[in-house]
């Protein structure tokens, strides 16, 4: 078949608009992943204050102002590696926070190599 026919020409342009949006498709699969992903990691960094807020509860630190809101924001800071340093759970919580960094840095690089990709 003559590659400048009208059936051919026809034949490329349905394959190009087919090709378009698997490309489409494939950009909003990635972009769910990486939110889901992103959700995932504040979550298990909320629940890990909460729960280490549980537990040293018994402890007189005189500090009850960690509400679900402020260990949000401390997960989504962290999460993000900006880490003002406004707020933090104290020395007792010092191993997670060093895992969750290595984590979330991870998790920043892969995201940034998703979008470039």
């Amino acid at each position: 078949i003559n590659n400048h026919s009208p059936e051919a020409l026809r034949k490329q342009k349905e394959d190009g608009g087919f090709l378009h949006k698997r490309i489409m498709h494939l950009r909003i699969v990635m972009l769910a992943q990486l939110t889901l992903q992103y959700i995932l990691l504040n979550m298990i960094g909320v629940f890990a204050l909460r729960i280490h807020i549980l537990v040293a509860d018994g402890k007189d630190d005189g500090d009850n102002s960690w509400t679900w809101m402020a260990c949000l924001y401390w997960a989504v800071q962290t999460t993000t590696t900006i880490g003002y340093g406004d707020i933090g759970p104290g020395p007792d919580f010092y191993w997670f926070e060093i895992f969750y960094l290595i984590l979330s840095t991870y998790f920043v690089g892969n995201a940034l190599t998703g979008f470039a990709t």
